[in-house]
C-alpha cells in the first residue's frame, strides 16, 4: 500500500517537476525528478524503519511477558474446588406430553374431535422414518383470554464476536525446518505445518518448575505461523470459538497422541496465544484442561475464579485441583458457544423420509455436521433458538407447508409437530441434550425443547411471524406474534403481543396453554 501511495504521488511530482523545471533555470528537469525521487525513497526507508522498530518492539513486548508469565507459572499453584456441572433443568420434563382436552361452548357448537394417535417409542435403527398423521385443527374461538406472566428478567439474543487475532512476534528464522500434519476434522481433509523444533519438547512431570521450562521452551520455536495458519483455517471453514478449540485439539491429538500430556500442554498454549482465556490445572499427576465460556455449560465441571467459572474440557473425577490465578495477560477472550454461521465440512449426506399424513419429504443434512453437533457441550438454550440450520436441511423442508400461507400454515405446522414422537432425553439418550435444527429428523423422538426450537426457526422462515421461547424450567414452549390475533392465552414483549403456541401439548390450538404453566413464569428466549 506504501509503494503504491508513492508511485502516484511520485507521477505527480513529475508532471508538476516538469513544469517547474521551465522557470528553474538553475537546475534541468531531470536533477530536480532525482532530488524528489531520491526524498521519497528515504521517507519510504523511514517508514519502512517505523514499521520495524514497532514490530521489533512488540515483539519484544510478548518476550517480556512470556519470561514473566513463566516465572510466574514457577509459583505454588493454587488449591480450587471444582463443582459439578449443573443439569439445565433441576426438575423433570413431562415424561407423557399431555393432550388437550376439546373445548365447550355455550351454546354447544358441534365440533370434529383432534385425532390423536398414540406415542410410539420404537426405536429407528436405520433410515429414520416419522409417521405422522397431521391434523389441522380449525381456529377455534375461545372462551377467555389469558395473559400469561413471565419473568422480569429477559434472555436477550446472543451476539457473536470473534477474538481479536493475536499479534505474533516476528519471525526472526526463515526456512525453519517443518513437520507436516495431515488429519480428518469431521470428516474434513486438514493440512497443517509446525515448527520441527516443537517435537523435541519433552513435557516431563507436572510440577510448576516443569510446566514454567516447557512454556519457556515453546515460546522460543517458531509458532506463529501455526497460529496464523490456524486462524487462516478457522476463517476458511467458518468455525466458532468451539468449533476452533475442537481444531487446536485434533491437530495436537494427532501430532502428539490423543489425549496426552503433550497434547494437553500444546492445546492449552495455542488457545493462550490465541486470546482464549484458558489454564492449565492439574490433579493426580495428570493436566486439565479448563477454558473461561460466555455462557453456561451443562454437566461440565468448572472452577471459579474471580467470579469467572472455567469449564474443565478434560477428564476429570471432581473434588479439588491445583492450578494458577492469573491467566497470560493478553488471554482475555472468553469461549461465545454461539453459532453466528454453520461450519464449513465435506459433504457426507443423510436423508430421512418424513411422511405429514398423506404427504412427504425427504429431509436432508450433511452426517459430518450431525457428528460436529453431536460432540457440542450442552449449553444456554439461546444458543440452540439462534442457529441456523445448513443450507442443505433448508432446501429439503422448503415445501413443509405444502403451500399454506400465514395462520393456516402455522396451525398445521404446529399440528404436525405436536403429533411427532416424544420422547424425554433421559430415556432417549440417558442424558440431556437440546438439539439443533439439522439434528431433530435424525433421532426417533424429540421433547419439549427441541419441539419448541424447530417450531420457532419453522415460524419465522416459512410463515415469516416473529417467535420466543417460553422457558418454564420444567418445560419450553413458544408464543407467535400473530397479526390481529386477539384469541388465547398472550404474552406482551416489547408491545407486541406473542400468542402461546406448544408444539408439546397434543391437539392444542393456537393459543392454548397447558393449564399446568397457565400461571407460572417464564424466561423469554428471544431468537
Amino acid at each position: 500500500m506504501i509503494k503504491q501511495n508513492l508511485l502516484l504521488l511520485l507521477l505527480c511530482i513529475t508532471a508538476i517537476g516538469t513544469t517547474f523545471a521551465q522557470d528553474n533555470k538553475s537546475k534541468s528537469a531531470q536533477e530536480w525528478q532525482k532530488e524528489q525521487l531520491n526524498e521519497m525513497q528515504k521517507l519510504e526507508a523511514d517508514q519502512n524503519k517505523e514499521m520495524q522498530d514497532m514490530t521489533d518492539e512488540r515483539t519484544k513486548y510478548i518476550q517480556r511477558m512470556d519470561a514473566e508469565f513463566s516465572n510466574y507459572l514457577k509459583e505454588r499453584w493454587q488449591e480450587f474446588h471444582a463443582f459439578k456441572g449443573v443439569k439445565s433443568s433441576e426438575k423433570p420434563k413431562p415424561v407423557i406430553p399431555p393432550v388437550a382436552k376439546p373445548v365447550v361452548f355455550t351454546p354447544p357448537v358441534a365440533q370434529s374431535p383432534v385425532v390423536t394417535p398414540p406415542v410410539s417409542k420404537s426405536p429407528v435403527v436405520t433410515s429414520p422414518v416419522a409417521k405422522v398423521p397431521v391434523v389441522t385443527p380449525p381456529v377455534r374461538p375461545f372462551e377467555q383470554v389469558t395473559p400469561l406472566p413471565t419473568k422480569p428478567l429477559v434472555n436477550l439474543p446472543f451476539v457473536a464476536v470473534a477474538p481479536v487475532v493475536p499479534v505474533l512476534p516476528t519471525i526472526k528464522k526463515s526456512g525453519f525446518p517443518v513437520q507436516d500434519i495431515n488429519f480428518a476434522y469431521y470428516g474434513t481433509p486438514i493440512k497443517l505445518q509446525y515448527d520441527l523444533q516443537l517435537d523435541a519438547i519433552n513435557i516431563i512431570g507436572v510440577g510448576e518448575d516443569e510446566i514454567s521450562n516447557a512454556w519457556s521452551e515453546l515460546c522460543k520455536i517458531n509458532y506463529a505461523p501455526l497460529v496464523k495458519d490456524l486462524f487462516e483455517t478457522r476463517n476458511r471453514m467458518n468455525l466458532n470459538d468451539w468449533g476452533y478449540y475442537q481444531l487446536i485439539q485434533q491437530f495436537s491429538d494427532n501430532a502428539f497422541h490423543k489425549d496426552s500430556q503433550k497434547s494437553k500442554f500444546v492445546t492449552w498454549f495455542l488457545l493462550t496465544k490465541s486470546g482464549f482465556k484458558a489454564k492449565l490445572g492439574k490433579e493426580n499427576n495428570q493436566f486439565l484442561l479448563m477454558v473461561a465460556v460466555k455462557s453456561d455449560l451443562y454437566a461440565v465441571s468448572f472452577i471459579t475464579v474471580d467470579d469467572v467459572k472455567y469449564y474443565i474440557l478434560s477428564n476429570y473425577s471432581n473434588g479439588s485441583l491445583f492450578t494458577y490465578k492469573n491467566d497470560f495477560p493478553e488471554a482475555t477472550h472468553m469461549m461465545d458457544m454461539a453459532i453466528p454461521t454453520i461450519p464449513t465440512l465435506a459433504l457426507n449426506l443423510i436423508k430421512a423420509t418424513v411422511k405429514m399424513g398423506e404427504d412427504s419429504i425427504v429431509v436432508k443434512t450433511n452426517k459430518n455436521l450431525l457428528a460436529f453437533y453431536n460432540d457440542y457441550p450442552q449449553c444456554d438454550l439461546e444458543v440452540y433458538f439462534n442457529s441456523q440450520p445448513s443450507k442443505l436441511f433448508q432446501e429439503s423442508i422448503a415445501n413443509i407447508t405444502h403451500g399454506r400461507t400465514g395462520e393456516e400454515a402455522l396451525a398445521y405446522l404446529l399440528s404436525f409437530i405436536q403429533h411427532l414422537n416424544y420422547q424425554t432425553d433421559t430415556e432417549q439418550f440417558g442424558k440431556e441434550k437440546f438439539m439443533f435444527p439439522d439434528e431433530f429428523f435424525f433421532f426417533p423422538a424429540s421433547d419439549c425443547d427441541d419441539r419448541a426450537t424447530l417450531f420457532a426457526y419453522l415460524s419465522k422462515e416459512f410463515v415469516h411471524f416473529k417467535a420466543i421461547g417460553l422457558n418454564y424450567t420444567e418445560h419450553v414452549s413458544t408464543a407467535i406474534a400473530i397479526p390481529e390475533w386477539k384469541s388465547g392465552d398472550y404474552i406482551i414483549y416489547k408491545n407486541i403481543r406473542y400468542t402461546s403456541c406448544d408444539p408439546t401439548y397434543v391437539g392444542a390450538d393456537v393459543g392454548m396453554t397447558m393449564p399446568k404453566f397457565k400461571k407460572v413464569s417464564a424466561n423469554i428466549i428471544v431468537p
